[in-house]
């Protein structure tokens, strides 16, 4: 679902050489916070403890890797990258979907070519609509760490959540980087897995600008990979607190998609922590995808 090409703008990304200019960013993955920043107790975080709830089979995934791009696939869902590490489509069941995106905007074509070129809240609402073939409307608004800015909608029969950061560049354009998970409304588990997948993606991505004489980059945009203080994967984990979620592994690699709270155990045979299997088959996960 490559909705990034817009010829007419001139901006986004082209096949060939990249340019000496080319920005390269990473969308990163929200695994990092479970291995740097919650890695424990859910009590810490002031959930409530109790019995462990069981892991159901719709909580298990692959970790996938296709070109410049990786997940976490559950069983049912297909990751489809874009050429470029430009895009990232995972599709699941009955309508559902993770993706993330990023894309130069020009507001000054706004005149000519609509809303996909204004303001980053008009232009999000312009895409989503033209993916999900609806008219999108914002239900609430968050800012997550200082960073996103997290807006739940709806759009016909699907409900979700987009998140985004806006780079800012020379002339009056902007670079936005964005997450977007969506499900059938009134499914509140296909909507958290959704979010779960969404959170996991992570792409490396060279922005490639048009020539010097249409469109220069400014020389202070930020290449994540490199500058110091908050990068993406940093601001997602508050996005994951707030989902109350949390993936683990085990030593073949299958990841766990974990309810933060409730299935944490006090009483595992190798002490507090999550846990996966039953009887003599059951065995401690590690938080976090590796």
């Amino acid at each position: 679902m490559n909705l990034y090409r817009f010829p007419q703008l001139g901006l986004g990304y082209r096949a060939g050489r990249i340019a000496s200019l080319a920005l390269v960013f990473l969308a990163a993955s929200a695994f990092a916070w479970a291995q740097s920043g919650y890695n424990g107790n859910p009590a810490r975080n002031g959930s409530a403890r109790g019995q462990a709830l069981p892991i159901s089979e719709a909580q298990r995934a692959q970790m996938v890797r296709q070109g410049p791009c990786r997940a976490a696939v559950p069983a049912g869902w297909q990751l489809t990258p874009g050429q470029y590490g430009q895009t990232a489509d995972v599709f699941g069941p009955n309508g559902a979907y993770a993706g993330w995106g990023i894309v130069a905007v020009n507001p000054a074509m706004r005149q000519y070519y609509g809303e996909f070129y204004g303001p980053p809240d008009a232009h999000t609402v312009a895409l989503l609509s033209q993916m999900l073939k609806a008219r999108a409307q914002f239900t609430s608004t968050k800012n997550i760490g200082g960073f996103f800015t997290a807006h739940e909608f709806r759009a016909g029969n699907k409900a979700g959540i987009v998140l985004y950061h806006v780079y800012p560049a020379a002339m009056g354009q902007y670079i936005i980087s964005e997450y977007f998970a969506w499900a059938p409304q009134g499914n509140a588990a296909m909507l958290s897995l959704a979010e779960a997948v969404m959170t996991s993606l992570q792409c490396t991505s060279s922005v490639r600008p048009p020539p010097a004489s249409t469109f220069t980059p400014h020389s202070g945009v930020p290449d994540r990979k490199k500058s110091s203080g908050s990068t993406e994967e940093d601001d997602l984990k508050d996005y994951n607190s707030i989902l109350g979620t949390q993936w683990a592994h085990d030593s073949t690699g299958t990841l766990y998609y974990l309810d933060a709270a409730k299935q944490w155990s006090e009483t595992g045979p190798d002490g507090p922590g999550y846990y996966a299997g039953t009887g003599v088959n059951r065995h401690k996960l590690t938080p976090g995808v590796e």
